[in-house]
């Protein structure tokens, strides 16, 4: 069993939660938690750091959406960083590889935040 605890911490404003592993539905559950709590205190702006997961399944990229969703409706956003070329086949898959601002490191996507964006997702810079 993959027993995982998501790291968070804050930089320049922005929360970033580190996971790692296999993200199956409970792990997925905890991000989700995280998520919804750093909401409700005002934190919309966040960051998935994912260099050290080893997989995720449909489920997972669900999440990932419905997660974007609820900080859509703060005004936040949720990125992606560090995706692996495993992860990234997945989210393809299931396509919400267009939907996500992907970049390479945890710090290209904080500071992306400070820059417009518009929709249709960024590519990776590995």
């Amino acid at each position: 069993m993959n027993v995982f605890s998501p790291e968070t911490f804050e930089m320049q404003s922005v929360a970033v939660i580190t996971a790692r592993g296999i993200l199956d539905w409970r792990e997925m559950g905890r991000i989700r938690a995280e998520v919804a709590a750093l909401a409700e205190l005002g934190k919309i702006e966040i960051v998935l750091a994912l260099a050290n997961v080893e997989f995720i399944n449909h489920f997972a990229c669900g999440l990932f959406l419905a997660m974007q969703a609820l900080l859509g409706q703060h005004g936040g956003e949720l990125k992606l960083a560090g995706v692996t070329p495993e992860v990234r086949k997945i989210l393809r898959m299931a396509g919400a590889e267009s939907v996500f601002e992907i970049y390479g490191s945890v710090e290209d996507a904080i500071d992306s935040f400070s820059k417009e964006w518009s929709p249709g997702g960024s590519e990776v810079t590995q």
